[in-house]
């Protein structure tokens, strides 16, 4: 009487492996969370920009590679890092790295936040940035997309074409100058034009939400008495 969920391929195929041909499988993407109306971003000045980067403090998660990167922005950054710390060696690597900022860049550090304060703080920034080296599905990127926020991620997640619809960006690690350039270009965003971005993040969450149609889904397997 069990039902196994699959959120992709990779995953039913080791449910296969394990339990055999005969597991009944339920193929369902994540159930990330609910999408609450948008508020735009209402405080944003060209040469100024707040990121928010939200991942264990592991080598995985890649934030070195964004730290490596403020010192050669053009203008007032301010960047938030919530996580919890993992590799104790990786945090002394990347926090030395914060030490050598110049006054130009200021950083918090946040090591656990409740959801709701979570959602909260996004709205209160520009710009998500995770440079991860690879997600599965990547929660806290569904929830600075769900919030209205643009992103810029590496392209070793699953949530791609963000550009095209104005939702943010996925780029290749090994193209460090194109994150240099769309952190510069969004420095130099007004508020109008970052709205456009938020506004497509928002609706890239929403149409993901109504085209896999999870809630009906995910209410039907459990529901499932056969």
């Amino acid at each position: 009487n069990i039902i196994f969920q699959a959120t992709d391929t990779a995953e039913k195929q080791d449910i296969i492996y394990t339990f055999g041909k005969n597991a009944r499988i339920a193929s369902l993407p994540n159930f990330p969370g609910i999408q609450n109306s948008f508020e735009p971003v209402r405080n944003k000045k060209v040469g100024e920009l707040r990121l928010i980067f939200v991942g264990r403090i592991h080598p995985i998660k890649n934030l070195h590679y964004l730290l490596e990167i403020l010192p050669e922005l053009i203008g007032k950054c301010e960047l938030t890092i919530i996580g919890a710390i993992d590799d104790k060696a990786y945090w002394k690597q990347c926090h030395k790295l914060i030490t050598m900022m110049d006054e130009k860049i200021s950083i918090n550090i946040m090591e656990d936040l409740s959801h709701s304060r979570l959602q909260k703080l996004i709205l209160e920034h520009h710009l998500f940035v995770l440079p991860t080296l690879g997600e599965n599905f990547g929660h806290a990127i569904f929830e600075s997309l769900a919030a209205g926020r643009p992103v810029l991620i590496s392209d070793q997640t699953p949530w791609r074409n963000l550009k095209q619809d104005f939702a943010g960006w996925d780029i290749a690690l090994a193209n460090a100058d194109e994150f240099k350039k769309v952190t510069n270009m969004m420095m130099n965003m007004d508020n109008d034009q970052l709205n456009r971005w938020c506004t497509g993040a928002w609706m890239y969450c929403h149409k993901y939400l109504s085209e896999n149609n999870l809630k009906n889904n995910y209410i039907n397997i459990f529901a499932s008495k056969n």
